[in-house]
């Protein structure tokens, strides 16, 4: 049912997405990236606080179901943000769709994870903020290594790392020796 939703939601979204599109400038771009990087932060806060009344409020299953809907149309929003600047600023088109099919990857799976908090009626913590409000550093990260990939580092690889698979990979001794100390 997600996929569904989510490609009627695109289809919905491609004509608004074309016009954003055209609307833009390269020029435009430190403002674009400032001002979209502080909404898409300030929309999963929201998003956070969203999950936190629906572990608040577990028996009013109509109060969940309408703090769900906001929380998914505030994700769609960021994806189509992403969207747009990928467009607008990645020229390479095998780039762009990756970095397109990326976004909507990491927003459907921010959208299970709320899903999944409301069916098992999971706490919304500072460990569940975290794992929302990293969704936005992530797109940022994965639209600056297409970024370079594209234009700037012709001769020089970017890839995009996650580190915190690196670092937990270590053994807790390892991981002790490799912390810089305090």
């Amino acid at each position: 049912m997600e996929r569904r939703l989510k490609a009627q939601r695109a289809g919905e979204s491609s004509s608004s997405l074309d016009q954003s599109v055209a609307a833009t400038s390269a020029t435009d771009f430190s403002l674009l990236h400032q001002s979209s990087s502080t909404d898409a932060a300030h929309r999963l806060l929201v998003v956070f606080e969203k999950l936190e009344a629906i572990s608040a409020a577990p028996c009013q299953e109509e109060i969940q179901n309408a703090l769900l809907d906001e929380a998914k149309d505030l994700i769609h929003a960021i994806c189509v943000d992403h969207r747009v600047a990928a467009q607008t600023f990645v020229r390479d088109e095998l780039l762009r769709a990756d970095l397109c099919r990326q976004v909507e990857d990491e927003c459907d799976e921010l959208v299970e994870y709320i899903v999944a908090a409301k069916r098992f009626n999971l706490e919304a913590n500072s460990r569940s903020k975290d794992r929302i409000v990293s969704i936005g550093e992530k797109l940022s990260c994965k639209f600056m290594t297409a970024l370079l990939k594209d234009t700037v580092c012709i001769f020089i690889s970017s890839y995009f790392i996650l580190f915190f698979f690196f670092i937990f990979s270590f053994s807790d001794k390892t991981v002790r020796e490799w912390t810089p100390s305090m």
